[in-house]
């Protein structure tokens, strides 16, 4: 991890993914990420919606019990130190202006996610999937693992 990666970061849904499915191909690499919010090189953030998304994976991708997913994201979330970022009133705005860049096919969640991060004052995302947020000029969205 180079020191450009240190500050503050939101991970996005897949970051979480990976750390949580030993067999995935990116668990090593997620496991190192996440050490470096442990050394307090990376202040980490996720969003509401990050949480509920990965909750809705793992239930419904991967079968695994409601009672024990939440208590295991609560716990995830609270040993790495992840700061829970929350839309304002007036994100609905902010969403409404970054709406026009998406392209077809775009994620209109992923555009709400930008505006909550914008709008909490932070600018950059973890994620695998870079081209979610290519169209957002204001979000700088980096994939650590390559």
């Amino acid at each position: 991890m180079t020191s450009i990666l240190s500050g503050k970061w939101v991970f996005d849904s897949n970051i979480f993914i990976y750390f949580l499915d030993q067999s995935s191909p990116f668990f090593e690499q997620s496991k190192t990420l996440f050490a470096e919010i442990i050394s307090g090189k990376i202040k980490a953030y996720c969003g509401q919606q990050n949480i509920i998304e990965v909750e809705r994976i793992l239930i419904q991708r991967y079968k695994r019990k409601i009672s024990e997913t939440i208590p295991k994201m609560k716990i995830l979330i609270k040993e790495f130190s992840f700061w829970v970022l929350t839309p304002f009133p007036y994100t609905i705005k902010t969403f409404h202006s970054l709406v026009p860049s998406i392209k077809p096919g775009g994620d209109f969640f992923d555009y709400y996610l930008a505006a909550t991060m914008l709008d909490n004052g932070i600018d950059r995302i973890f994620t695998v999937n870079t081209k979610d947020f290519s169209n957002i000029k204001e979000i700088e969205a980096v994939n650590p693992f390559v």
